[in-house]
């Protein structure tokens, strides 16, 4: 087991239920509810960075939101929930499971970024009457040890505000062996992005994912890396579509000049992004 883990406790002594596939495959599925101050606990060490998008402050949020304060009893059923990726889970006594958290690119929420970002928000209003704005606002406010410990110790105080259940979903190998870990590595992208499909995710969003940008990320010099948003939902001024399009310009001007001719592994380069960039630096 890696150190970065979390131990999560279902709610209201519900059985932690796990499936595995008929078809014998090296994954399982296992489902639980837990409640806020196990959710306190889960974002302390979470992200969403397996996921190809990020949250941000929209009507569902807010709809999600109104549900936690005003009907929260219906949120369990109300709400799809959370769903994990995580690749060394233990099943403990007492309705608890263990789960790794230390592979960031492959661990973390799945899906169901918007439920844990407006349950971060209520949270954290209700118990010290913080507002959070973005889910990196999120991240460092869940992972700082003071803010950590201040929910925690406000948990019971504020109770009554937080009486509902979060339905969680854990995507795991069905084994620690490599074989099973293996499988659910060359698979779990494929997962989440099938698990994303009710918004269709852009190709610029999706081909980061994939890490076929990390190459031109190396190469950006000066400030202005900050500003580009890589993933649907992440702050930013500069679009990453643009950023790509512009460091095509070189390469279709060699393909112009003949510079690729036979060579049978460079494909079309799309004149549309050509014509594109020449307006933008004109």
């Amino acid at each position: 087991m890696n150190a970065k883990s979390v131990i999560l406790k279902s709610e209201n002594q519900t059985q932690v239920s796990v499936t595995r596939s008929i078809e014998g495959i090296c994954i399982q599925k296992i489902v639980m509810p837990i409640s806020p101050l196990s959710f306190i606990n889960l974002m302390h060490h979470a992200d969403s960075k397996v996921n190809p998008r990020k949250a941000k402050i929209n009507p569902i949020v807010k709809a999600i939101e109104e549900t936690l304060q005003f009907s929260p009893e219906l949120y369990f059923f109300s709400s799809k929930g959370i769903l994990l990726s995580s690749i060394y889970v233990d099943l403990l006594d007492r309705n608890r499971v263990r789960l790794s958290f230390s592979e960031e690119e492959m661990e973390g929420i799945m899906d169901g970024g918007h439920n844990a970002f407006a349950l971060c928000r209520f949270i954290a209003n209700v118990i010290n009457d913080d507002n959070l704005i973005t889910w990196d606002d999120c991240i460092r406010y869940y992972r700082n040890e003071d803010t950590f410990t201040s929910l925690k110790v406000g948990y019971e105080s504020h109770i009554g505000q937080l009486k509902f259940s979060i339905p969680i979903e854990v995507i795991a190998p069905v084994d620690k062996d490599e074989a099973s870990i293996e499988y659910f590595s060359n698979h779990i992208l494929e997962i989440c992005s099938a698990r994303n499909a009710n918004v269709s995710l852009n190709e610029a969003t999706k081909s980061n994912k994939e890490g076929l940008y990390e190459d031109l990320k190396r190469c950006l010099k000066g400030s202005y890396r900050e500003n580009i948003a890589w993933r649907s939902g992440e702050p930013g001024t500069i679009k990453c579509d643009d950023i790509v399009a512009l460091a095509c310009l070189p390469l279709i001007k060699l393909h112009e000049c003949g510079y690729f001719d036979g060579n049978p592994n460079i494909g079309t380069l799309n004149r549309i992004a050509y014509i594109f960039t020449k307006k933008l630096v004109c």
